[in-house]
C-alpha cells in the first residue's frame, strides 16, 4: 500500500458514483426522446426538463430551454 491508497480509493469510488449517475441520467433521456407530445403530462415535462438540467449539469454547461411550445403547467 502507498501513502495515495486513501485517496485513489476515494476518487475510485466518486468517479464510479459519477459515472452511475451519467448512465443513469442517458437511460431516462433516450427514454423520454421517444415520447411523443402527446404523451408527455406536465410531470413527465418536469423530469424532462430536470434531467436536462443535470445533463448539462454534469456536463458543465449553463441551460438554456432549447424548445419553444407550451409552457410548464
Amino acid at each position: 500500500m502507498n501513502r495515495y491508497h486513501d485517496d485513489i480509493q476515494d476518487a475510485i469510488a466518486n468517479l464510479g458514483d459519477h459515472l452511475c449517475r451519467a448512465q443513469m441520467l442517458t437511460r431516462y433521456l433516450a427514454e423520454g426522446r421517444s415520447l411523443d407530445d402527446a404523451d408527455i403530462d406536465p410531470e413527465a415535462e418536469l423530469a424532462i426538463v430536470c434531467w436536462l438540467e443535470e445533463a448539462d449539469a454534469i456536463l458543465g454547461r449553463e441551460w438554456r430551454c432549447r424548445r419553444l411550445g407550451r409552457p410548464l403547467a
